[in-house]
């Protein structure tokens, strides 16, 4: 389990892995976000973190989504790690969709 020891208000980066349904492609996506809520159950699929101030970043750490709140299930969360809070850049794509 990879949320134990995780305190609320921590500032993370999260490796999530999300199936878009029967015979695709899972999609590995990079989440940054502060916790807000957390939850440890007795099987990983029940256990969950929620991040606040959520954004979703590209491989060159850039923001293409701004999420804002986001549940992420501890089944699906291949990394975590406590992070410092930092600029970062938007990416080309968000600041053309944004126009």
């Amino acid at each position: 389990m990879l949320l134990k020891g995780l305190r609320l208000g921590a500032h993370v980066a999260i490796r999530y892995r999300e199936k878009r349904g029967f015979g695709v492609l899972e999609e590995r996506l990079d989440y940054e976000g502060t916790i807000a809520d957390k939850r440890v159950g007795w099987d990983n699929r029940e256990s969950y973190v929620e991040l606040k101030e959520c954004i979703r970043l590209n491989r060159d750490g850039e923001i293409i989504e701004i999420v804002g709140r986001k549940q992420l299930y501890d089944a699906f969360i291949e990394e975590v790690e406590v992070v410092e809070k930092a600029e970062r850049r938007i990416s080309a794509e968000l600041q053309a969709a944004r126009k």
